[in-house]
């Protein structure tokens, strides 16, 4: 299994537990973890133009405003 694959696959089981640990609506969480998934697919297997690093970093504070308090992101500020 290539790198991308396994990424692709390993969201999807993380994303799937913690919606379903905090009961949340498969439809709330769509847009952002299909944007989160297609970007590291693209990107790791070189299909496509992926994402440029700005990009990234809205995506994940988006995730992390809006899903902080069950999907484990660290704070970017935080990291710098």
């Amino acid at each position: 299994m290539d790198t991308a694959t396994w990424i692709n696959e390993e969201i999807g089981k993380r994303v799937t537990s913690s919606m379903e640990q905090a009961g949340i609506n498969k439809m709330q969480l769509a847009n952002a973890t299909g944007i989160a998934r297609t970007t590291l697919t693209r990107s790791l297997a070189g299909r496509g133009p992926g994402f440029r690093m700005l990009e990234l970093i809205a995506i994940g504070k988006v995730l992390n405003e809006n899903y902080a308090n069950w999907l484990p992101i660290p704070s970017l500020e935080a990291t710098g």
